[in-house]
């Protein structure tokens, strides 16, 4: 079945209101991170894990924030009090840059960490999983990407364990 759209267009965004994901606020791109059917700009809880916590970042949202909008973290657990919620941080040793949920150090995890520090590539999504030797200052540097290296190919010394 085809259907054509047609007729008014209440917001002047060149998306009739029939075709039209927020047919009163203007959005002619018709982005709808959550796959709802309600564009990003009006939708009041953009939340692509489906959690029924917000994606942090979309101005309409309305519903609490979620802290791990990556994976389903329905009960918004942060055992370590750092913001990020236990479902997609450090929970168990570091070293798994991955965003996998499971503890599995592997060599794709140190070619992101050597992206990140010598191109300033995309930030790990938890600070406290690539702080691998988990110095106290926690910034993220040649030494986390040493002892990284280290423990992948001679298996020591184990990477500290998150708090």
């Amino acid at each position: 079945m085809f259907y054509r759209c047609g007729g008014v267009d209440s917001d002047g965004d060149v998306v009739t209101d029939d075709c039209d994901n927020c047919p009163d606020i203007i959005n002619a791109n018709q982005n709808d991170a959550d796959d709802d059917g309600i564009g990003d700009v009006c939708d009041d809880c953009t939340d692509t894990d489906g959690d029924g916590f917000g994606d942090p970042g979309f101005a309409a949202n309305t519903c609490p924030v979620d802290n791990c909008p990556t994976f389903a973290n329905p009960s918004q657990e942060d055992s370590d009090l750092d913001g990020w919620g236990d479902a997609c941080c450090c929970v168990g040793i570091r070293g798994n840059l991955d965003d996998k949920l499971n503890d599995a150090i592997t060599v794709s995890g140190l070619v992101f960490m050597v992206d990140f520090i010598f191109t300033r590539g995309a930030a790990p999504y938890c600070p406290n999983e690539a702080n691998v030797n988990g110095d106290a200052g926690g910034d993220i540097d040649i030494s986390d990407l040493v002892a990284l290296a280290d423990y992948i190919f001679t298996g020591s010394p184990q990477p500290a364990v998150c708090p």
